[in-house]
């Protein structure tokens, strides 16, 4: 039988008994995400500094993921995981203005998630920058346009944060009910 890689640095060699445990889970977790993900959206960016929608491309799955792992299958439709998503991912949001907010996600989901998904670029009102100093600036332009300016560099570095710290919270067995979501979903 072939080698078969669970992640970049783990294969089925490392669970020949199979994934048993929800430790075991999170190992594989973890490095699906560190190294398919994150790793590979750093060094391409690291490589090319046109390389910004590319990573979009690779990360933005994330923000809608990470709300699964965190609430468990099947409970939302995809908007509403991905909004949860990107609440959890930007905590900032729950201090701005609800309907300044509500627009942000409006935007994100439709102009980023659903223009990378369903179109293969994103939609109008996403724009790449290098020159902001934090991941994201949502600017709104009045008459109901509106824009988010990226960072890629600095949204890869924040989402690598962010699961790092999601990590932390799964790795402490005191959190009974987040690790039963993950696995649950995991296990989905």
């Amino acid at each position: 039988m072939p080698k078969l890689y669970l992640g970049p640095n783990l294969t089925s060699d490392d669970f020949p008994a199979g994934l048993q445990t929800i430790d075991d889970k999170l190992k594989v977790f973890t490095d699906r995400v560190e190294g398919w993900q994150l790793k590979i959206a750093r060094d391409l960016i690291d490589r090319d500094g046109h390389a910004g929608f590319a990573v979009l491309h690779i990360v933005t799955s994330y923000i809608e993921m990470i709300a699964m792992y965190i609430n468990g299958p099947g409970l939302m439709r995809a908007k509403k995981y991905f909004e949860a998503g990107a609440k959890a991912v930007f905590p900032e949001l729950h201090k701005e203005n609800r309907r300044h907010v509500r627009w942000f996600l409006k935007s994100l989901y439709k102009n980023l998630r659903c223009g990378l998904y369903h179109q293969g670029m994103t939609r109008s009102g996403i724009l790449l920058s290098g020159d902001i100093r934090r991941p994201y600036e949502f600017h709104d332009l009045g008459s109901g346009a509106s824009q988010i300016v990226i960072n890629p560099r600095l949204l890869v570095d924040h989402l690598a944060q962010h699961f790092a710290s999601y990590l932390t919270t799964l790795n402490n067995q005191a959190n009974a009910a987040e690790r039963a979501r993950f696995e649950a979903m995991f296990d989905s």
